[in-house]
């Protein structure tokens, strides 16, 4: 889980992913991802399609990375990135 931490360091550390709502990721991910965010559990929702942040790994070497699909009119951008995971953000627009 090394190349997690540096992918979370990419994005500019927890405390900024977490600025922008509650992160997501797949089912298999989801103890990892809160483990390095410094979240519980339920912390880190299990697919939520808002603006937030995902994380995406795949769950097995060569299989397709979960979430599978993200959807397109929420811009989702990538942040950072390792071979094993990839980290999408597309943050709620703060307060006019």
């Amino acid at each position: 889980m090394v190349d997690l931490r540096s992918v979370i360091d990419e994005a500019g550390g927890a405390a900024r992913i977490l600025s922008c709502g509650q992160p997501f990721a797949g089912a298999y991910m989801l103890p990892a991802v809160a483990w390095h965010l410094g979240r519980p559990l339920g912390g880190v929702r299990y697919c939520d399609f808002e603006p937030s942040t995902v994380f995406r790994s795949s769950p097995e070497l060569g299989a397709a990375p979960e979430p599978f699909t993200l959807p397109a009119e929420l811009n989702y951008r990538t942040t950072a990135s390792s071979p094993t995971w990839e980290i999408r953000t597309a943050c709620r627009p703060g307060p006019a």
